[in-house]
């Protein structure tokens, strides 16, 4: 069968292309546009802006091939050195004497850190120009002014209610009625007065004796015949 096949062979790998040489000196020496740049600076919004130029140090080449030689040799010499499980250490306590001496290296190393920090940080602080100065003052006081005169002059509308009108509008409120004027309190007089006896046995009774009697008279003839068709259909309960 792998005479007559036909299956193609796979096709060879393309070369890659060889990488081009970088030459680190074209990099270091390379102008960047950033470094030298005109920026607008207005200290308040009372100045003018004026354009100033900032120019950005570059750090020097050499100096960086030094430090990459020397991280790249700290770190060749680490790779070196054979590698120390726990067993490589010590188990004898740690004398006092150690710790105060450990603790005095560590309180100076924190004072010169501490002392380096601090130059580090500081800001200069430049003195205010004193050009101008009462002009931006006095446009400050007339911007505060201004304000203050919007305020007073200010109209807010507000209109006094005469007393004549206040009477009228409480005239039309409902807890200014009498109570005569109240249809439930028509009856008031009536119920006023406490109930007689009379009137209390009233109370729960209802009186039929006026009422009419629509049942009728029956006679005997047609209760005989109910009572016999009665039994005809469900039976003598007697006999039962």
């Amino acid at each position: 069968m792998g005479l007559f096949s036909n299956k193609k062979k796979p096709a060879a790998p393309a070369a890659a292309p060889a990488p081009k040489p970088v030459n680190p000196d074209d990099i270091w020496n390379t102008p960047s546009p950033k470094r030298k740049q005109t920026v607008t600076i207005k200290e308040s919004k009372y100045d003018e802006p004026l354009p100033e130029k900032l120019e950005v140090e570059s750090v020097d080449p050499e100096m960086i091939k030094t430090k990459m030689a020397q991280l790249e040799a700290e770190l060749a010499e680490k790779k070196n050195q054979p590698v120390k499980t726990h067993a490589d250490y010590g188990t004898s306590t740690v004398a006092a004497e150690e710790i105060i001496d450990a603790q005095s290296e560590y309180e100076k190393l924190y004072e010169v850190e501490h002392e380096r920090y601090i130059k580090s940080h500081q800001e200069d602080i430049s003195a205010a120009k004193a050009d101008g100065m009462a002009a931006k003052m006095e446009a400050m006081y007339a911007e505060h002014e201004a304000k203050v005169a919007e305020v007073e002059n200010t109209d807010f509308k507000f209109s006094e209610v005469g007393q004549a009108e206040v009477d009228k509008k409480m005239v039309d409120l409902p807890y200014a009625k009498k109570p005569e004027d109240y249809p439930e309190y028509k009856d008031i007089a009536a119920v006023a007065s406490e109930p007689d006896q009379a009137d209390l046995d009233k109370l729960g009774v209802i009186d039929h004796s006026e009422d009419p009697d629509n049942i009728g008279d029956v006679d005997e003839e047609l209760l005989a015949r109910k009572v016999e068709e009665f039994e005809a259909k469900y039976g003598d309960r007697k006999k039962a």
